[in-house]
């Protein structure tokens, strides 16, 4: 009897444990859930009143923002553009391929974001968030402007002369075809690629150093340093700080993807970065207002980059990967590194009158702006 009420409480006890485990992995569950909507309902928000409406202008843009399935990959909200089923396009030598195109947000301080649109180019249907080692993409800016492409020669315009480079290459045009009851009815040009056969000479498959070929673009490839005359620094309000907006800072960067691919890239941030210094700094050097505060925040950018090479000459990475260490190193740099108690922003800060510049770079190793 007393063995029998021994097994009974051990019974008991068990179910009590298995209860609470249950209960607790059903609580982690709920909160990933309700971080993951939280966080695609804050994106959301943001497109709603940011949204720049010229990528609906994208020939790729096919139908509307299906937010319904919105996802969180690599701490980015991927938004596929139409009803989450690949599009075919046919080419005009009769090839298919299957498009899909999502909305990318990448979430900045301050809640707010980059918006891009990428089209992932398969040539079979597929699964493009596992196999994206067969997949090519095309990524555009969130004001509809190319940012990257893997195709070796690429464009999306009619008039753009993509001539073959000897007897192998061709030019394929691809189309967005519309059929009914199984007849051609309407095609849509979407973009030109140039395929050429035997074709190595590709970059992007190239390890740093060239290995096994000669290229322009190595890991010792010279990259023109970025030129004060970027910063057109003036004082905010009545304050010590000083800003500066530049657009268009772009950083090339080698680097090698999950799959084993190593791409050079130009890594282009359209949208203007504001930097701000103090005006008056020991730490600094004294007086920043005359010149030298555009000095010190171009040898940040200077800095940012070469650390950024160096890390991902070790470090895999995907390319929204690149772009947010960057940001990381930037920050760093105009904050504890070539400036002291300086900052680098997507958003201007408040009783900022001055006038966003275009980015330049030096053709010399520096350049004076003091």
């Amino acid at each position: 009897m007393k063995k029998r009420k021994k097994q009974i409480a051990n019974l008991l006890k068990l179910g009590v444990f298995l209860f609470g485990v249950s209960l607790l992995l059903w609580n982690c569950q709920d909160e990933t859930t309700t971080f993951v909507d939280t966080e695609i309902a804050k994106a959301h928000a943001w497109f709603n009143k940011n949204h720049n409406t010229l990528l609906e202008e994208n020939s790729f843009f096919i139908g509307d923002a299906n937010w319904d399935k919105a996802k969180i990959i690599n701490e980015q909200v991927y938004v596929p553009v139409g009803n989450n089923i690949p599009v075919q396009i046919n080419s005009n030598d009769s090839k298919i391929k299957y498009i899909y195109p999502y909305l990318l947000f990448q979430k900045e301080v301050q809640g707010n974001y980059i918006e891009e649109f990428k089209v992932y180019v398969s040539d079979r249907l597929t699964n493009i968030f596992e196999e994206s080692i067969n997949v090519d993409k095309i990524t555009f800016s969130g004001s509809n402007t190319l940012l990257t492409s893997s195709f070796n020669l690429y464009s999306t315009s009619k008039q753009a002369n993509l001539q073959g480079r000897g007897e192998n290459c061709e030019v394929v045009n691809w189309y967005l075809v519309t059929y009914a009851d199984g007849i051609e009815v309407d095609r849509e040009y979407l973009y030109s690629t140039r395929e050429c056969g035997n074709d190595v000479s590709d970059e992007d498959q190239l390890p740093p150093g060239g290995g096994g070929g000669s290229s322009s673009s190595t890991s010792e490839e010279v990259v023109a340093p970025p030129s004060c005359k970027s910063f057109n620094y003036s004082q905010v309000g009545t304050t010590n700080t000083q800003t500066a907006g530049v657009k268009g800072i772009t950083f090339r960067i080698k680097y090698k993807d999950p799959y084993g691919t190593w791409h050079n890239r130009d890594i282009l941030f359209s949208q203007p970065i504001y930097f701000t210094t103090p005006r008056f700094s020991d730490v600094n050097g004294g007086n920043l207002a005359n010149g030298r505060g555009a000095e010190l925040s171009a040898d940040a950018l200077q800095q940012a980059h070469r650390r950024a090479v160096a890390y991902f000459l070790a470090t895999d990475a995907t390319e929204s990967q690149v772009r947010a260490k960057i940001w990381e190193y930037l920050r760093d740099e105009m904050r504890n590194g070539e400036v002291i108690g300086g900052s680098a922003s997507f958003t201007p800060p408040l009783g900022f009158t001055g006038i966003v510049t275009k980015y330049r770079t030096s053709t010399w190793f520096s350049d004076n702006c003091d």
